[in-house]
């Protein structure tokens, strides 16, 4: 190591190397926000600012939204979410309205105060979760103020080839602007590897290192640097030793993900010769060519609550046929799964206030679908008229927390079906709460298949809320009385006869398909971009060696437990434990 070269540990929040020049980024450069009084007949003008700036606000984030789904995956596109329904927060909007016209100060200097006072309230209750929570309002905060013309100038989208960004912390908005084609590293002085740029850099392949202590003491603009983010090292002005010995590193790194796509035309088959279905969660008719880039074997999840939630209006029946028979015509032979409106309770669509009927406000999924029948029925129709009775189409009610719901349900479907002189299509339900798993034997006899929604599913069984499910760990899936419910289902499937597919993030997650596997259930959907290393995790594998790891799994006591099972299975002993036993 020479006198100027640095080694700097910290924490890994995204795997990968890379090497490049520093660029020190400041979020803080935007120019200042205006402090203006304005008279009380401009009051109105102003808060018309402000309503536009809002406006403009969500259609960018629902673009936003879009894209991260579509490219990167569902619980990154949750992050984006979040501010999304900031944004249309009636409560926090009322606030800033309500300074401008108190105050009577403009629209930037209200939206900058309002959030500053919220983002306060929220990191003074202080956990690391709640702190993500804060910066979600600064970045909302952000985008509005850049609608108003004060944002920040796009640096993050303009750097040079090779550029390693350095910063104290990164907003969710600053990592999804970076050029993944000329960003080749990220270190940060702060973050943790639950933050959301930790999660977004990771899902988009930037390698990355976060909590290094005093970063800017020895980084500066222009320093060479180079990203272990397989060691949490960052080292500055590198040796020609160190330099080799991380060539030779990420030479080997490198290798594996080029194996892995070219690899990803293959059959999805363990070692043994065990087949296994993958197949694509999409939310929109533009998601479909992802499909076959990814050589899926079809649609186990189409999520149509897009027609609903970007709408001013209810999706006419002639909107809705137009999206399903899109999707159909571009899929081809290959099979789709749509589920109906999963709406209410805290997502709610534009046109709910004064429209849908009342008590429905803490309605979700099903329930939510009985009670508003005339929004089911047009969607059922719209779906059947777009099938033209294809047999590659089938219907996934969503959070079906009884049989009771499910037979109502049927009983509408089959109204429908038979004003359209069809056949009834095939009927799913979506277990996603535990009351559906204590009656899921009684909902195999009325569905056709079952899907299994992960995301839902622990979040109701760890006792986190929607607004809170993020702070579960990545490895929740893994607690023990989870993975006996998710046994459970897979064996009533199996005595039924009848398909179980799984369509949350832990069917994107390879080891948690693996183990996923060995409990039985053996149909997996999952955003289309995790495909790859899915697919090469089960190729890895024998389904012996899963279903050996899952019943120990099951029979564990801790989810650290879980969590040692599963490594020992990513690191191969697995097999070799097996064939001592």
């Amino acid at each position: 190591m020479t006198a100027s070269s640095r080694v700097l540990q910290g924490c890994s929040l995204s795997r990968g190397y890379g090497s490049g020049t520093a660029y020190v980024y400041c979020a803080g450069a935007a120019p200042p926000v205006p402090h203006r009084s304005i008279a009380s007949e401009d009051v109105n003008e102003e808060k018309r600012r402000f309503l536009l700036a809002v406006g403009a606000a969500r259609r960018d984030l629902s673009e936003v939204q879009e894209r991260v789904l579509a490219e990167i995956g569902e619980a990154e596109s949750e992050i984006i979410g979040a501010h999304l329904a900031l944004v249309t927060d009636p409560t926090f909007i009322a606030r800033i309205e309500r300074r401008i016209e108190s105050r009577r100060i403009n629209a930037e200097l209200a939206i900058e105060e309002e959030a500053g006072a919220v983002a306060k309230e929220i990191r003074d209750l202080g956990n690391d979760y709640l702190r993500e929570r804060a910066h979600d309002v600064v970045d909302v905060k952000k985008r509005l103020l850049k609608h108003l013309g004060h944002g920040a100038a796009g640096v993050l989208e303009q750097l040079a080839p090779g550029t390693v960004v350095v910063a104290r912390e990164l907003l969710p908005s600053d990592t999804l602007n970076l050029d993944r084609a000329h960003v080749v590293g990220l270190v940060l002085e702060g973050g943790g590897p639950t933050s959301h740029a930790a999660i977004l850099a990771r899902s988009m392949g930037i390698p990355a290192v976060g909590c290094i202590d005093g970063l800017f003491t020895h980084v500066a603009d222009g320093h060479c640097i180079f990203v272990d983010g397989e060691r949490g090292e960052v080292l500055v002005d590198p040796d020609a030793a160190q330099a080799g010995e991380f060539a030779r590193s990420q030479g080997s790194y490198d290798r594996s993900l080029s194996n892995l796509v070219a690899d990803e035309w293959r059959e999805c088959v363990t070692l043994d010769g065990h087949p296994i279905t993958l197949l694509a969660n999409i939310g929109r008719p533009s998601e479909v060519d992802q499909i076959r880039r990814h050589y899926l074997a079809g649609v186990g999840l189409f999520r149509t609550e897009y027609l609903f939630m970007d709408s001013p209006e209810r999706p006419s029946l002639d909107a809705q046929r137009r999206a399903y028979r899109a999707v159909l015509d571009r899929l081809g032979d290959r099979p789709m799964t749509i589920r109906t409106f999963d709406i209410g309770g805290d997502k709610r669509p534009q046109f709910a206030t004064g429209v849908l009927s009342r008590g429905t406000g803490g309605l979700r999924g099903l329930r939510f679908s009985l009670r508003e029948s005339a929004m089911f029925r047009v969607q059922l129709r719209a779906i059947m008229e777009a099938s033209e009775a294809s047999n590659q189409l089938a219907i996934l009610l969503p959070m079906v927390a009884s049989a009771e719901d499910m037979e109502s349900a049927i009983g509408i479907i089959d109204e429908v079906a038979n004003a359209l002189c069809q056949p009834r299509p095939r009927i799913g339900a979506m277990v996603e709460t535990p009351s559906a798993l204590f009656e899921v034997d009684d909902i195999l006899s009325l569905a056709d298949f079952v899907s299994l929604g992960t995301n839902d599913l622990t979040q109701f069984m760890l006792g986190a809320d929607r607004r809170t499910a993020e702070s579960l760990s990545d490895d929740a899936i893994f607690q023990p009385a989870l993975l006996r419910g998710l046994h459970h289902v897979a064996r009533c499937a199996l005595a039924h006869g009848k398909p179980v597919t799984v369509c949350g993030e832990a069917a994107g997650d390879p080891m948690a398909a693996c183990l996923l596997i060995g409990l039985g259930l053996e149909r997996l959907s999952m955003s289309p971009a995790r495909a790859a290393r899915v697919r090469a995790a089960v190729r890895s594998h024998r389904r012996s060696a899963l279903q050996t790891a899952a019943t120990r799994g099951v029979e564990a006591r801790t989810r650290a437990q879980v969590v040692d099972i599963v490594r020992e299975l990513s690191l191969g002993t697995a097999e070799t434990n097996a064939a001592k036993s």
